[in-house]
């Protein structure tokens, strides 16, 4: 099996990019292929671990250089990172989490 054989016998989250990136399939073929991504696979995964909100960790970690880093305007407080934040993100940005 070659390389691209081996990517696209994988996980929606790879066989969509490899499809658009590597193998110059039809556009609909990407479309059909990346909306499995919130189905199957990683991407389902990931999304079922979201709470009823929508959020992660309630919505408490917002990394640098997001709108909620507007801390005049969201009244947030600079803190060190969560456990979710510190998992995804350099321990030495700043997050901002809600007072």
């Amino acid at each position: 099996m070659d390389v691209i054989g081996w990517l696209l016998d994988s996980d929606p989250a790879i066989r969509w990019q490899v499809l658009h990136d590597l193998t110059g399939a039809p556009p609909e073929e990407v479309a059909a292929e990346r909306e499995r991504v919130a189905r199957e696979g990683w991407g389902a995964r990931l999304l079922a671990l979201r709470g009823d909100d929508g959020l992660w960790a309630g919505g408490a970690c917002f990394p640098r250089g997001t709108a909620a880093t507007s801390r005049a305007s969201r009244g947030r407080r600079p803190c060190t990172p969560c456990s979710p934040c510190r998992s995804s993100a350099s321990t030495r940005s700043r997050t901002w989490h809600s007072r």
